[in-house]
């Protein structure tokens, strides 16, 4: 079963019409190419560097290391000259998310680290700060937060806990997700 699930996961460009992408950094005319992980939602657009520049946080849904059975967006890094790859985030799901960090349809969720989002550490403790769909403490809403972890990946903590898309008596709908959010500046 997981073997199936695998397969469908390395076919989905195939369905998508999506090309498989790959985290890679320049410097002027060199490139190096930090991963190969054959899957679609391996984000370079997601890159962020560390504080202290020597690595790179990014989300993808690989599998690596034989820990993210069901292909769930993580959060990796990998350090800027190569090697040293690392799965810092430990998302699940409840079942194979197909999709990975794309996360339509369920099962999935997403998790941001990018430019988009302005990932920052503190500077005394270098907590990554990050937004993310997934659900590592269990809440009963659905909604993006704001985390905080280690940069090996340790001490993960919620900072926020929005409603997420609330259907009321009335029948109206309203949302509440955090942001927008930054943290820094870098010292």
């Amino acid at each position: 079963m997981l073997r199936d699930a695998l397969d469908r996961c390395l076919l989905e460009p195939l369905r998508d019409a999506r090309p498989i992408e790959e985290v890679a950094v320049t410097d002027g005319g060199n490139l190096l190419q930090l991963t190969n992980f054959l899957r679609v939602d391996t984000n370079s657009n997601g890159l962020s560097q560390t504080a202290d520049g020597l690595n790179v946080l990014f989300p993808a849904s690989a599998d690596p290391f034989g820990t993210n059975p069901t292909f769930t967006c993580q959060i990796f890094s990998a350090h800027v000259l190569g090697g040293d790859l690392r799965q810092l985030a430990r998302f699940s799901s409840e079942g194979v998310s197909v999709r990975g960090c794309l996360t339509s349809p369920q099962p999935g969720c997403s998790t941001n680290v990018g430019p988009d989002t302005i990932p920052s550490q503190d500077s005394e403790s270098g907590a990554i700060i990050f937004d993310s769909s997934c659900n590592p403490f269990g809440s009963d809403n659905a909604s993006d937060e704001i985390f905080a972890m280690r940069p090996d990946g340790s001490g993960m903590r919620q900072l926020t806990h929005a409603r997420g898309m609330v259907e009321n008596a009335d029948g109206s709908v309203s949302f509440q997700y955090p942001g927008p959010y930054a943290y820094g500046p870098y010292r």
